[in-house]
């Protein structure tokens, strides 16, 4: 998929989200004020009357203005559908 494919469909809502569930998923604090959450999810989506499911990983900052978090940033890919969550470290 282009990135000119993906503005067309987003825009024509040509793909609709049906739905998603999380491989993985880490929230980081930065600051009190600005967290990144890093994560993998299987995504369920239309086009049409053709549904698939969709592995992407992506990255979003998130940050508290006025008492409330706002979504500020967000970078994604698409990752072959047979990817594995990652080993999370501790």
């Amino acid at each position: 998929e282009t990135k000119d494919d993906f503005v067309t469909a987003a825009r024509t809502t040509h793909m609709k989200y049906e739905g998603y569930d999380y491989l993985a998923r880490i929230i980081t604090p930065v600051t009190a004020d600005v967290a990144i959450v890093n994560a993998r999810a299987r995504l369920r989506v239309r086009t049409g009357d053709e549904r698939e499911e969709v592995v992407v990983q992506f990255l979003m900052v998130w940050k508290k203005e006025d008492g409330a978090w706002h979504f500020v940033s967000h970078q994604s890919s698409r990752l072959p559908a047979t990817v594995k969550p990652w080993a999370v470290a501790t």
